[in-house]
């Protein structure tokens, strides 16, 4: 009888458990233009016609005052800074060609890209990227270019204690503290998160810590607006700022760390034997044998 137990599908990546998306500003109906964009909006994390619509879970906050919804507090829950930060170049398309599964047309990092030439879905070239040279960062009039940055943050979302009491006691449910994602498209905004990250880390490193880890980093980001004269407009930025000092959060982090070690590992608990095994596999599907009286199936 065999023993070994399979663990895993090869090719199968894991995705985080993202459970909503931070907007700033919501999209009309049709898809196109941009209401509200003074506030954060928490919406669903996949989009519908090309419509994010409002997590039902986070009514308390989507309809509360735009005064109140200017600042957002959270965690940074994974350990290293690639594991919840990215940023690159990216033009969605170029010379108006799109890819036939909506991935971007270009990416890059200013060195390196990855183009798609077409017309076969998988035909990409790894070319030199021009950066700031290339004719697709460039503006025509009015039109921003089709290359532009692009930055994403995923972290768990946190809430005051007295928002969170101040919900209970009207007979609402607490706002849901979950891993959410944060994407954009501002050169302002993605600035400002790589000197975020940047600052924790070249902390820990001036504190001997080779690979700091940010794990747990609690954090604010704030919504404000800049303005550019030259082309006469106001656009919103969003600025990230630790909650607390760096050598105190290392600090806390290695006493923490220190007490993990001590700690006694537990056995794992999960039922791996054949018969729940089984159980739970005819509790997901349908048309499968069922056991009979005499140990055979019907």
């Amino acid at each position: 009888m065999s023993t070994h137990q399979f663990r895993g599908i090869e090719g199968l990546n894991p995705r985080d458990p993202v459970g909503a998306a931070i907007s700033v500003g919501r999209k009309k109906s049709s898809g196109y233009g941009i209401l509200e964009s003074d506030r954060f909006h928490i919406v669903m994390p996949k989009d519908e016609n090309g419509v994010r619509h409002p997590h039902p879970q986070f009514d308390a906050f989507n309809k509360a005052s735009k005064d109140s919804r200017l600042v957002l507090r959270g965690n940074i829950v994974h350990p290293k800074v690639n594991d919840c930060f990215t940023f690159h170049l990216k033009a969605q398309a170029v010379r108006g060609s799109m890819h036939p599964d909506k991935r971007p047309a270009c990416v890059g990092d200013g060195h390196t890209a990855e183009r798609w030439v077409g017309p076969n879905p998988d035909n990409f070239r790894t070319i030199q990227c021009p950066n700031d040279r290339c004719e697709f960062r460039q503006r025509s009039g009015s039109k921003p270019p089709p290359c532009k940055p692009w930055g994403q943050l995923l972290f768990r979302l946190r809430w005051p204690e007295e928002t969170q009491a101040a919900l209970i006691a009207t007979g609402r449910p607490r706002l849901p503290e979950i891993l959410v994602k944060y994407s954009t498209g501002s050169w302002n905004t993605v600035a400002n998160l790589k000197g975020f990250f940047d600052y924790f880390v070249n902390a820990g490193r001036a504190l001997g810590i080779d690979n700091p880890t940010l794990f747990g980093a609690p954090f604010t980001m704030t919504l404000t607006r800049q303005t550019k004269a030259s082309q006469k407009r106001a656009f919103p930025v969003v600025v990230f700022a630790p909650e607390i000092d760096p050598i105190q959060f290392f600090a806390m982090q290695a006493q923490q760390r220190q007490q993990i070690e001590a700690a006694r590992v537990l056995p794992a608990l999960t039922d791996s034997s054949h018969g729940e095994n089984y159980a739970d596999y005819r509790a997901i599907n349908v048309n499968v044998p069922k056991e009979g009286p005499d140990g055979g199936t019907w």
